[in-house]
């Protein structure tokens, strides 16, 4: 029970997903406590890190097979700078400011944007993992590498 009630380090995804609006606001409270107490790590810290880690190193920054992982950090990255900022303020003061309309359709574009990037990117990654695993002779040349790898 105290892994679940105050553990040491706690890594998060939209917790807040599928709770009403009391219950949101107790899991704001607590995450803000856990905070406060240095137990929560942001994801942001966390994607800079590995979006360093990944680009830091030429061979890493050049393997075919990282490509797809960079793209999906940035792509998460934004959406950690961008989205979640926006959710957090609502959850936290039970209205979106400034409450403009082009504000929430702004937010909306973004959010769909970003989740439909994502949803795509890892299907793609699917099908190229799938490529470099079984038919790594559709890469062997540059052309092939260009068509099959970068366009998509």
């Amino acid at each position: 029970m105290e892994l679940v009630l105050s553990p040491m380090v706690l890594f998060l995804d939209e917790p807040t997903t599928g709770l009403d609006s009391s219950m949101v606001r107790k899991a704001i409270e607590c995450l803000h406590r856990l905070f406060r107490t240095g137990s929560l790590i942001p994801s942001v810290g966390c994607s800079i890190a590995i979006l360093y880690h990944m680009l830091s190193n030429q061979t890493r920054r050049h393997a075919i097979n990282n490509h797809v992982i960079i793209l999906l950090l940035f792509n998460n990255l934004m959406y950690e700078l961008i989205d979640i900022p926006l959710f957090l303020n609502y959850y936290r003061l039970d209205t979106v400011l400034p409450a403009t309309q082009s504000l929430c359709l702004m937010w909306i574009f973004i959010d769909e944007a970003l989740y439909s990037v994502s949803t795509i990117t890892v299907a793609w990654a699917s099908i190229e993992r799938h490529i470099l695993i079984f038919h790594s002779q559709w890469l062997s040349s540059s052309r092939r590498r260009f068509l099959i790898h970068y366009v998509p």
